[in-house]
C-alpha cells in the first residue's frame, strides 16, 4: 500500500508485515534483510517508544507540567547546557530528511519461536 508522508509509519508498516517481527509478546526487536532471522528479545525500545511517537508524543504535557511546577526555564537551561557541553555548536538535528526503508518487507514464514533453542547453532 501507499506509505508516502510519514517515514515512521513506513519502517512500522515493514516491521509489522516483515516475517518473524509479530509473536506472542508484539513486535520483535529487528530482522534480517532477507527475512530469514529476527532478534529473540523483548524491550520496550519496540513497545513503548513507538506507540509513543505514533501519538505524537508527550511534549506538550511535559511542557505544561514542568511550566506549572515553575521548571521549565531550569529544564530548558540545563538541556541547552548538556547539549552543548556534547557537542558544541553542532546543530540539533542534521540537514537530512528521515529516510524510508529502501524495500518492502522481504516475504517469508511467518512464524516466530521464541522458545527455541539456540544453543546448538
Amino acid at each position: 500500500g501507499e506509505l508516502s508522508g510519514n517515514v515512521g509509519l513506513a519502517w512500522l508498516h515493514n516491521m509489522l508485515v516483515g516475517p518473524k517481527l509479530q509473536g506472542p509478546m508484539g513486535a520483535g526487536e529487528s530482522g534480517d534483510n532477507a527475512g530469514t532471522g529476527a532478534a529473540h528479545v523483548k524491550t520496550i525500545d519496540v513497545s513503548f517508544t513507538n506507540l509513543l511517537a505514533m501519538s505524537g508524543g508527550l511534549q506538550v504535557e511535559t511542557r505544561e507540567m514542568l511550566q506549572d511546577k515553575d521548571k521549565y526555564r531550569q529544564f530548558l537551561s540545563r538541556m541547552n547546557s548538556e547539549y552543548d557541553e556534547a557537542f558544541g555548536d553542532a546543530p540539533l538535528r542534521e540537514p537530512v530528511d528521515f529516510a524510508y526503508p529502501k524495500a518492502p518487507a522481504p516475504q517469508g514464514s511467518r512464524e516466530y519461536d521464541f522458545f527455541s533453542d539456540t544453543s546448538k547453532k
